[in-house]
């Protein structure tokens, strides 16, 4: 069997080095502290700091590579486990936080959302992007083929050890208390974005790869 290392060096480069401009409906006019688990390369990060979203940049990964990628990209870089080790990041000092694509892989993604919680400044947000299972790329092959095969990349990534639908992607977005701002389809393509519209909704969830979902801290009273 592949060690975990060895199945995440065999995804396509895009899905290290892409620039995530599909968050960008949901993120903030400006952040001044910005934090992404899971960071690639760093790109989408560079990219918010280089177009004024955000004041400072701060980029946490599990593999040494893509910190030293990131490295010179952001103003600080962490190589951790976020399951095991927590940052020295001043509790309540970022405005927003970014989980793409992270969540999914995580033993317990809900703890993490806790911990992630305490970071978090008051009117705070985190922004995840989560895969959601229904889409017919995943169910159309169980329900009428009795297949599931699991794949380098995509919904059924070989290192996915969560699965969510639309519901549950938001529950546990909210688990620790936080406010849902926001939740958005992602990749429906033009012709699901036209169909979806048109059935006034009701494909989407067999449509939609990913959910785009935004909450919040509130402010102190």
């Amino acid at each position: 069997m592949s060690s975990l290392k060895e199945r995440y060096q065999t995804k396509e480069e895009e899905y290290y080095t892409g620039v995530r401009k599909d968050i960008l409906p949901l993120v903030p006019k400006h952040s001044k502290r910005v934090l992404e688990i899971g960071c690639g390369q760093g790109n989408t990060l560079a990219y918010l700091r280089d177009n004024g979203y955000c004041d400072w940049t701060c980029a946490v990964d599990l593999f040494p590579e893509a910190i030293e990628a990131a490295r010179g990209k952001v103003d600080e870089v962490h190589q951790v486990n976020i399951e095991e080790t927590t940052l020295p990041i001043e509790l309540g000092s970022i405005n927003m936080i970014l989980c793409l694509d992270v969540l999914e892989h995580l033993l317990n993604p809900q703890r993490v959302l806790e911990y992630l919680d305490t970071l978090l400044a008051p009117g705070g947000v985190i922004i995840a992007s989560i895969p959601n299972i229904r889409h017919y790329s995943a169910s159309f092959p169980l329900l009428f083929q009795n297949k599931w095969e699991y794949k380098s990349c995509g919904i059924l990534d070989n290192t996915h050890l969560r699965f969510f639908v639309r519901d549950t992607a938001v529950n546990l977005m909210k688990s620790s208390g936080l406010t849902l701002e926001k939740v958005m389809p992602a990749n429906l393509g033009r012709k699901g974005t036209i169909l979806n519209r048109l059935l006034l909704g009701w494909p989407e969830s067999f449509l939609a790869m990913q959910y785009l979902v935004m909450v919040s801290k509130p402010n102190a009273n």
